[in-house]
């Protein structure tokens, strides 16, 4: 079954978060508008950006392009769906129908006052079995989103015993490696403190994303403590008094964990083996909350799948007035 990432309690705070204070320089404008379709009214969060593919190209297809100008790849697209969260997330009241081609237009038209001016159209994390509803537009197959089944266990307790022993014995080992290191909950109370060493972690990880639809405001963790407060729990882990790692999890629906934005000290990992411990305890932690599902994301496929996730699939819808999608579906297949 598909998993929605739209946020349950307070997700209207939290689109508007996004909205308001986070990526203010990577958006043109975000808005939210009314949409109907069948005869029922979504709320919709979209986003304008533009995009320059030159380096890109570059690097997926090992082309020289330095005698062609920057302002020939430069693309107006409106992403449709929440750019910080794996899974179809594109509304904030309700689970969205799947939209057609015309339905991505209308709402691009409306967007730009009654033109269609976006250069590209992306709905993004289309669920594989909604594909076929898509037919007239492109498709892009993404890495998939690793979600792990936790109704399988009681508790973290018993999960950890399911493991066959050799298994659970690597884990206990290099969770060992991290005992040394203290805990801490970070939430209204100190995240004055903590901000900026979690922008730092965060950003440590992401340096390494290949692509990303767009970077975090700074202040982005005490926006979204202060904005969603039980929906979203952070915990980091210091070595003496120095913040080395941490992991955050936001409350989604059908009572689903959904693990957001991790960070940890790169140099320090091999060490203390610190990613194996936040994965590990997002598990306990939701497990301690009762939550049935993790989406534990995208990155790290084969980690996640030694603990247990498997992989669910997801495509990119994709429309654009420049070219017949026969053309277009040719050009996602070069990346």
């Amino acid at each position: 079954m598909p998993y929605s990432n739209t946020i349950n309690i307070d997700q209207k705070n939290y689109i508007e978060t996004i909205i308001s204070d986070a990526n203010k320089s990577e958006f043109t404008s975000q808005q939210m508008i009314s949409f109907v379709k069948d005869g029922e009214t979504f709320i919709i969060n979209c986003f304008e950006k533009t995009f320059n593919w030159k380096e890109i190209i570059k690097s997926n297809l090992k082309v020289a392009l330095c005698l062609i100008p920057s302002s020939f790849f430069k693309t107006k697209t409106l992403i449709i769906g929440n750019p910080l969260l794996s899974g179809t997330n594109p509304t904030i009241n309700k689970p969205l129908p799947i939209l057609n081609k015309k339905d991505l237009k209308a709402i691009s038209r409306f967007i730009s006052k009654g033109k269609f001016t976006h250069d590209l159209i992306l709905l993004k994390d289309i669920a594989a079995k909604d594909t076929n509803q898509l037919k007239d537009c492109t498709l892009a197959h993404t890495e998939p989103v690793m979600v792990l089944n936790t109704k399988r266990w009681d508790n973290y307790d018993t999960y950890i015993a399911d493991f066959q022993s050799k298994y659970r014995k690597n884990l206990k080992r290099q969770l060992k490696k991290s005992a040394s290191l203290s805990e801490q909950v970070i939430d209204q109370s100190n995240i004055n403190l903590h901000n900026e060493q979690l922008y730092h972690l965060f950003n440590q990880v992401a340096q390494d994303f290949k692509f990303s639809l767009c970077h975090l405001d700074k202040d982005y963790f005490k926006t979204i403590i202060t904005q969603m407060k039980d929906n979203v729990q952070i915990r980091a882990y210091f070595q003496e008094d120095k913040m080395v790692g941490f992991h955050s999890i936001i409350k989604g629906q059908h009572n689903e964990a959904i693990a957001h934005l991790i960070g940890y000290d790169k140099s320090l990992n091999s060490s203390f083996n610190i990613y194996i411990r936040l994965l590990n305890d997002i598990i306990r932690d939701s497990m301690n909350n009762q939550y049935e599902h993790i989406n534990f994301g995208r990155t790290a496929s084969t980690m996640k799948s030694t603990l247990g996730a498997t992989p669910l699939e997801y495509y990119t819808a994709m429309s654009t007035p420049k070219l017949p999608s026969a053309i277009l579906s040719k050009a996602v297949k070069l990346f």
